[in-house]
């Protein structure tokens, strides 16, 4: 993906970006130009994305109502890791209706790690967490897909878009 990160910056920052009707990360791409250009490049993204200021990480979790996203460096990633488990058949959940994530809380083992440098496609229905060592905010914006579009369908998708 070739973006403009000066505007993915502003869409952050800007307080008249937030939708009235959303969670406080969530956001409308149709109400943003720059947003609706990129979608128009890739139709397979949806209709909502996410911005997050994290101070300290996420817990372990797999998302909500969606399958995998496009996770985008906006500002301060390179002190943070996500970080990707193996865990049981059926590990033990529960629903957090303000991230809009299963938060994990039987036991999972780490497997892999990453630092976000670049728009990377992510798996979400794997459990992960996000970790930030830094004392500044890590702030990103991740960008689900279509409901029905599974992983190893976006990665095709995207291969076709090239």
């Amino acid at each position: 993906m070739d973006l403009d990160y000066k505007s993915l910056y502003d869409i952050c920052y800007d307080p008249s970006s937030k939708s009235r009707s959303l969670l406080p990360h969530q956001r409308y791409v149709s109400d943003d130009k720059y947003m609706q250009r990129i979608r128009e490049r890739y139709p397979f993204m949806g209709s909502l994305f996410n911005v997050y200021f994290l101070k300290s990480g996420l817990p372990i979790h797999i998302d909500a109502k969606r399958s995998c996203a496009v996770n985008i460096p906006v500002e301060n990633t390179e002190n943070s890791s996500t970080i990707w488990y193996s865990h049981p058949e059926s590990p033990s959940t529960d629903y957090d209706p303000k991230l809009v994530v299963y938060r994990i809380s039987s036991k999972v083992t780490e497997e892999y790690r990453m630092t976000l440098r670049k728009p990377t496609l992510m798996n979400i229905t794997i459990p992960h967490s996000v970790e930030n060592r830094s004392p500044e905010p890590r702030v990103t914006i991740s960008w689900g897909l279509s409901r029905d579009i599974n992983y190893e369908t976006a990665c095709r998708l995207f291969e076709q878009s090239r």
